[in-house]
């Protein structure tokens, strides 16, 4: 089969450079649209659900919420197992899907699953946002974090400026999943009732609440047509400042109306939260975390990141400026850099390597192509596969760079010689064929005891086997690519540098003074192979 192969090859050489020019540039297209990440995702295929519910023991969230959304969770196909847990005020059910199954659609079928969910949560329980389901992110998705720094500034404005401008407008970067806010405190309105003053006007909280509530909104009241005009009738009763809350009728007494400033104080006030965020551990800071979408180009997306950056900070009050301290595109631009770094001085070493032992520079230069041809073809089968460029699977390419060389050099080497030892009367064609034909098949076997030994890593599962998998895959492209190179492409290479048929000596006068100290130590060798 093998032999057929080359002959194959070796006749339609037109056909077989196509196909090397078109490799190559498939390369080069992939390697620009890969998408570059810094570590493999080990993450699980997961979805979360979210329910917030103020006031609620764990106990509770337990029963009334978190148990019902298991169970509508549980019927959903390609799911592993279903966790949850509960907090005091919070529910957090977490679907997992087998690896084979498509995040977005995973997610899909969680979203057609919320309204059954609900269904099972008993109409007392207030959820004031609902059911939430997370964005499609995974664990490793965190890109770039930033903290804003300011000397005017309290930690209430920067976090105001950062929910309301800075996060806003980060988050309309493609390929932006979702913006944590972390540092400062929340600015809100406070109504701090009076129950003395609740008691007196025989008032209730529910019933301060749900004044304040519905008084918070536009409504339309439809039409009202004058002549040939037709003029929009609006009830405005959106809440400004605090003197709108203050102004709002709880309830008449006696004719007069009980206003929110009647039993309350409404002020500005900071939201209650847990924990805090510090630069240094000496000044509080407030911090924003980017996830990106899965599955994105982390690399371009970071770059368009910097980008609206530098534009929202020529926008921000004076003082305040946006200073990225975690940016994930350097550990990438490292990881690329080594592979980079490695091909050139690959590229450099079989150079030298291989003019000094076979003495010419065509020769050298066959050698050469089988490098990049063979990274490039891995390149092109990971874009085609799903595997994204990172530190694993670029390190693959990397292990694989000083195997590559190998085939391509046995296979020169062996046509040179058989060339000068030759008849005259045989053509350098069919010398190059014959001699291609005798020594690929110990070539192929040669290179498939290599990727054997990695086919072991594709049985891996969970962690182990997300971290290897992409390893082993662009191990073994690449050594089948320098395999392709050395039966087919590497003989056709020399029958077009080496038109002429000449002697060529092999090797520079040094190599031959090497050989001669070798013999003299290999049959020193062989008349002590017992001691040996």
């Amino acid at each position: 089969m093998i032999e057929h192969l080359i002959h194959f090859t070796f006749r339609y050489k037109l056909l077989v450079l196509v196909t090397f020019l078109l490799i190559c540039g498939a390369g080069i297209y992939s390697l620009m649209k890969l998408p570059i990440d810094a570590f493999p995702d080990v993450s699980p295929n997961l979805v979360q659900v979210f329910a917030e519910c103020e006031g609620m023991a764990a106990e509770e969230v337990e029963a009334f919420i978190s148990r019902p959304v298991e169970v509508s969770m549980m019927g959903i196909p390609g799911v592993e197992k279903v966790r949850s847990l509960s907090s005091h005020g919070l529910s957090t059910v977490n679907i997992y899907f087998k690896d084979n199954v498509d995040i977005y659609f995973a997610h899909q079928l969680v979203f057609e699953r919320l309204k059954l969910a609900e269904e099972g949560i008993p109409e007392s329980v207030h959820l004031p946002h609902g059911l939430e389901k997370s964005p499609v992110l995974s664990g490793m998705g965190k890109i770039l974090a930033y903290y804003l720094s300011s000397e005017n500034h309290t930690t209430t404005a920067l976090r105001t400026i950062q929910d309301w401008i800075v996060k806003r407008e980060l988050q309309t970067v493609s390929g932006v999943a979702k913006i944590l806010s972390q540092g400062g405190y929340v600015r809100q309105f406070q109504v701090k009732v009076n129950p003395d003053k609740l008691l007196q006007y025989d008032l209730t909280m529910d019933e301060v609440v749900t004044a304040v509530r519905d008084n918070n909104a536009n409504l339309g009241a439809g039409l009202i047509e004058r002549g040939s005009e037709e003029l929009m009738v609006r009830s405005l009763g959106l809440i400004k400042n605090a003197e709108d809350i203050e102004n709002i009728v709880l309830k008449t007494h006696e004719g007069t109306p009980i206003y929110v400033r009647d039993v309350s104080r409404v002020e500005f006030g900071q939201a209650f939260r847990r924990g805090v965020v510090s630069k240094d551990g000496q000044k509080e800071v407030v911090v924003g975390d980017i996830y990106k979408l899965h599955g994105a180009n982390s690399f371009e997306v970071i770059e368009h990141i910097k980008e609206r950056v530098e534009k929202i900070n020529q926008t921000l009050p004076d003082g305040v400026k946006i200073v990225p301290f975690y940016d994930q595109s350097k550990l990438i631009r490292n990881s690329i850099n080594t592979v980079r770094n490695s091909l050139v001085l690959g590229l450099i070493l079989v150079c030298l390597i291989a003019f000094i032992f076979l003495g010419n520079f065509r020769n050298a230069f066959i050698m050469l192509c089988s490098l990049p041809f063979s990274v490039l073809l891995a390149i092109a089968m990971m874009k085609y596969a799903g595997v994204p460029g990172d530190l694993i699977s670029f390190g693959g390419v990397a292990i694989a760079l000083g195997m590559i060389i190998d085939a391509t050099i046995i296979m020169v080497e062996k046509i040179q010689i058989s060339l000068q030892e030759s008849q005259e009367d045989r053509t350098a064609s069919s010398v190059i064929l014959e001699t291609a034909k005798e020594i690929g098949q110990p070539i192929f076997f040669a290179i498939a005891i290599i990727v054997i030994v990695f086919i072991p890593l594709f049985t891996l599962q969970n962690v182990e086997g997300k971290m290897f998998r992409p390893l082993a895959f662009t191990v073994m492209v690449t050594m089948a690519g320098s395999l392709f190179y050395a039966l087919c492409i590497a003989p056709i290479f020399y029958s077009l540098l080496h038109r002429e048929r000449k002697a060529e000596k092999i090797g520079h006068p040094s190599l031959s003074r090497f050989q001669a100290y070798y013999q003299r130590i290999l049959i020193s060798i062989l008349k002590r192979s017992a001691l040996v």
